[in-house]
């Protein structure tokens, strides 16, 4: 299946998701994007740099708890929630770059979605 088959996959799989882009986070250029309707590109790269922009946050704020010997897990998943959706970023562990980038109803279950969308990533990061 392409990359493109899995995005569709995955959105049609995930009540209430109206998009779901695959993006890398180095370059903030979303790469394919599955949606229930046209998105400016404007949109795309807000939403890319926005993710790109948590988890820097998020690994300033690890870098910083491991110099006082509290850890070292990286963040891989990131919610954004507005009045009017949720946004949910998913990062391979591994720290390539590549990432899940979904708008949802913002009272869709972030658990199962979360969970989908990692699998998802893991078998399309596979695909490279």
């Amino acid at each position: 299946m392409s990359i493109l088959g899995q995005l569709d996959a995955l959105r049609q799989d995930l009540p209430g998701c109206s998009l779901v882009a695959f993006a890398d986070l180095r370059t903030r250029l979303v790469l394919t994007v599955s949606a229930d309707n046209s998105r400016p590109q404007e949109q795309l790269d807000e939403m890319c740099f926005q993710a790109a922009n948590c988890f820097e946050d998020s690994d300033t704020l690890v870098s910083a708890l491991k110099t006082d010997g509290q850890g070292d897990q990286m963040c891989t998943e990131s919610i954004v929630l507005t009045p009017v959706e949720t946004r949910v970023f998913i990062r391979n562990p591994d720290g390539e770059g590549e990432a899940l980038c979904c708008i949802c109803q913002p009272t869709t279950k972030i658990d199962d979605f979360a969970e989908k969308s990692r699998l998802a990533l893991q078998q399309i990061s596979e695909m490279l």
